[in-house]
Parts: structure tokens; sequence; C-alpha cells
């Protein structure tokens, strides 16, 4: 993706809280230019401290499916 609107990165967020809520999880891989951007501009990778390991923005999608619980 080369573009994420605030309305995406508000869809992810209510994603992540029901995931969380079914203790699921959410690995967003290989975020790069103005999406990991904008994805840190709004406090998404903050969410880890509130949700713990259940939601997690990972440099790529091998680091993504190795942070999956067993």
């Amino acid at each position: 993706m080369d573009y994420i609107s605030s309305g995406g990165i508000r869809v992810l967020i209510l994603a992540s809280k029901q995931l969380h809520n079914v203790q699921g999880e959410m690995k967003i891989a290989a975020a790069k230019g103005m999406v990991k951007e904008a994805l840190e501009a709004s406090g998404f990778n903050l969410l880890k401290r509130v949700y713990g390991e259940s939601i997690q923005l990972c440099n790529t999608e091998e680091e993504a499916v190795a942070t999956f619980k067993r």
C-alpha cells in the first residue's frame, strides 16, 4: 500500500480492539514510507502498551509470523 487515510487507520484500530477482546492478534508487516509514518504518527504503534502483544508493527512478514503466539 502506498497510502492510508485516517479512516483506514480507524478501521485498523477498531479491528485490533475486537481482536484483543477475543484473544486475537494483529500484526502489520513491512509498512513503509508514508503508510508507516501515518501509523506511527497516529499512535498505532503505541497501542501495544494498551493491548500488549495482540497488536504490533513488524518490519518483515517473517517477523510478523514469528511473533504470533503458538
